[in-house]
């Protein structure tokens, strides 16, 4: 019997027994759609999060600041002295202070960071505003401020509309809003939340809190080597700045950093959609036993009229593989439907691979020759004579 012959009389065998069939159907699908749905999950977390590092470019740099003793640290007295001697390495600097606060706005407890910045601060990040204007170098001392989306809807679910212009209160200080934030990434370089702050000029928040300069974020001169750089910037605060703790971060070290955490991360979801392709394979050789047992008398009577048992054994193989193969598609629909749901509600750009969907297609395959060469080697050794007289 022809190759073709016994696909067709495998697909006849397979519709004659639908229930049975799409029970094992069901395994391999949602075992393949596990492994095309991780994975393709996996590379679009990669794929947005170092896009979000990209956008904001590799020259920019983060110096997160250390003193050794409480006020003894970087002081708003000292920024022109830092914007001076980091002036060969840096394009542009921008200091910040955090300032964490608690409080109750409708009824709620809502936590808020007042970030003291400068007017680099949107350049640097590339802020966008949805109404108003931003801090700027002539704001000194002035208790105004830019307003981050998430703060802006707390106080719009609390009654209260904030626009340029109106003022609002948090922790007892009043500050009047110069301008509203458009969504930004929620995580900045540095770990800057801008859209559950209040963006205020430096001068401002050193003044009400007293405190001292926690990081800098700068952008490094195009046509200078980022390393040598940082490397010369990191000597320059050694020698005016002893007793003060400068890291160095750069997006550049980051990505490499954050690729090889996300490529175990990728693999683990692949090993997670593999064990359930495991679990659709055994079922694909209960099914194909089951039916081994249920066409003992037929294999017998092929037995008896001459044929070899390498043929019946090629018979129930084929069965077993198109059975994976047939899943297998239907997994890669499958599989990349749910990965367009979770792109499309975590607002990423949906993709999946190539690779992906012939990893996912050549596994299944791989599963059905796999579990169905048991059941077929089982179907082969079966007596003619003792099947016939059953």
């Amino acid at each position: 019997m022809s190759i073709w012959a016994n696909i067709l009389e495998a697909m006849r065998n397979l519709l004659a027994t639908k229930q049975r069939s799409i029970l094992a159907l069901i395994g391999i699908i949602i075992g393949t759609g596990s492994v095309v749905a991780m994975l393709s999950i996996g590379g679009m977390v990669r794929h947005e999060t170092l896009k979000r590092f990209e956008d904001m470019g590799t020259d920019l740099i983060s110096i997160r600041l250390r003193a050794p003793e409480p006020d003894q640290g970087l002081g708003v007295s000292d920024l022109a002295q830092v914007e001076q001697g980091l002036a060969p390495w840096f394009a542009v600097v921008t200091p910040s202070i955090e300032a964490g606060v608690w409080f109750e706005l409708g009824g709620q407890e809502q936590f808020f960071t007042q970030l003291g910045s400068t007017a680099n601060m949107q350049a640097l990040y590339r802020l966008e505003l949805a109404a108003g204007r931003f801090i700027s170098p002539f704001d000194h001392y002035q208790r105004f401020a830019v307003v981050g989306q998430q703060v802006a809807n707390a106080y719009a679910d609390a009654g209260q509309l904030l626009a340029p212009g109106s003022t609002l209160a948090i922790d007892g200080r009043i500050y009047s809003v110069i301008g509203l934030l458009e969504r930004a990434p929620e995580d900045l370089f540095g770990g800057t939340d801008v859209n559950h702050s209040l963006i205020i000029p430096i001068g401002a928040l050193s003044r009400l809190d007293g405190g001292e300069i926690d990081s800098l974020a700068a952008r490094i001169k195009p046509g200078l080597a980022h390393q040598a750089s940082i490397e010369q910037a990191g000597q320059w605060f050694a020698q005016h700045f002893p007793g003060l703790d400068a890291e160095f971060s750069s997006p550049e070290q980051m990505i490499a950093q954050m690729q090889q955490q996300l490529r175990l991360l990728t693999l683990m979801l692949g090993a997670i959609g593999s064990i359930s392709l495991v679990v659709g394979g055994v079922g694909v050789m209960n099914i194909m036993l089951v039916s081994v047992t249920e066409r003992r008398r037929e294999i017998g009577v092929r037995l008896a009229i001459g044929a070899r048992r390498r043929d019946v054994r090629r018979q129930f193989l084929i069965e077993a593989v198109i059975l994976a193969l047939i899943g297998g598609l239907l997994g890669l629909v499958l599989g990349a439907l749910a990965a367009w749901v979770v792109a499309y509600f975590a607002g990423w750009g949906f993709f999946v691979t190539l690779p992906v969907l012939l990893l996912g297609f050549g596994v299944s395959a791989a599963i059905g020759v796999f579990f169905g060469f048991y059941p077929a080697i089982q179907a082969s050794k079966v007596d003619p004579i003792i099947a016939l007289r059953s």
